[in-house]
């Protein structure tokens, strides 16, 4: 299994595929703006990743970690 937030240079994902089983894939927010403001940096990468090895057929189950008032609200489902 590959643990990954998705943040990593993509040539280094797509070459993972053949070889995992799993990626454990953790989601912290699909807004840019709000997971800019937290994470200190922009979501563009990472959903461009995910979107790189799904259409590689990996496997994927996403993690979210919920911290109470930031990623608990109902706005944040709605993306």
């Amino acid at each position: 299994a590959v643990e990954t937030c998705g943040y990593a240079n993509s040539d280094i994902l797509r070459a993972a595929v053949p070889f995992a089983d799993l990626f454990l894939f953790d989601v912290k927010d699909t807004d840019c703006l709000r997971h800019k403001q937290y994470t200190g940096v922009s979501n563009e990468s990472i959903l461009n990743n995910l979107t790189l090895i799904n259409s590689m057929k990996a496997r994927i189950r996403f993690r979210c970690i919920l911290v109470k008032g930031i990623n608990t609200k109902d706005t944040h489902y709605a993306n």
